[in-house]
């Protein structure tokens, strides 16, 4: 499954790049959020995150992004001492109209968790966002991720910068 998926966003981006005369745009991205971590034993608890990405936009449709997160029911401890930690690499299809950006996103992602919560996996991750545009180049960033079935779930707010403008 990993290898399929590999294979298929390395294709992806190989006819993006020779498709499009367009430049490649990179953006990074800050955000904090609210989610919920469902542990092996089946209870549920809520999670402050902390969480960054660094992608590109081929086309205007089509992007990549590699994004990673912390996250643990302790706001004071989410780097230094958190719960669950998430690294996922996401392909991103979207549309953008005059100010505002609209995009969805899938791909894979690694969990990896304290003892507490029994989680070490790697699944598939899919998410919606959307950036409001204040500037060509700078945006407030709403997205939701969904990560191994739902076994992470987090809804962020954020600031996201686009090298170049997102033209």
């Amino acid at each position: 499954m990993k290898a399929r998926l590999g294979s298929l966003i390395a294709g992806c981006l190989m006819v993006a790049s020779q498709a499009s005369a367009e430049t490649p745009k990179y953006f990074y991205s800050l955000g904090l959020g609210d989610g919920a971590i469902i542990n092996s034993t089946g209870s549920e608890s809520s999670a402050k995150e902390l969480n960054a990405a660094f992608g590109l936009t081929y086309t205007k449709f089509l992007g990549v992004e590699l994004r990673a997160g912390f996250s643990s029911d302790d706001s004071g401890s989410l780097v230094t001492d958190s719960q669950l930690a998430y690294q996922a690499l996401l392909v991103r299809l979207g549309y953008t109209w005059d100010r505002v950006g609209v995009y969805l996103m899938a791909g894979q992602a690694a969990l990896q968790a304290d003892s507490e919560l029994g989680l070490e996996d790697s699944g598939t991750a899919t998410g919606i966002g959307i950036n409001l545009f204040g500037s060509p180049t700078t945006a407030l960033n709403l997205s939701h991720l969904n990560i191994d079935d739902g076994n992470f779930t987090t809804t962020n707010i954020g600031f996201q910068y686009f090298f170049g403008g997102y033209r």
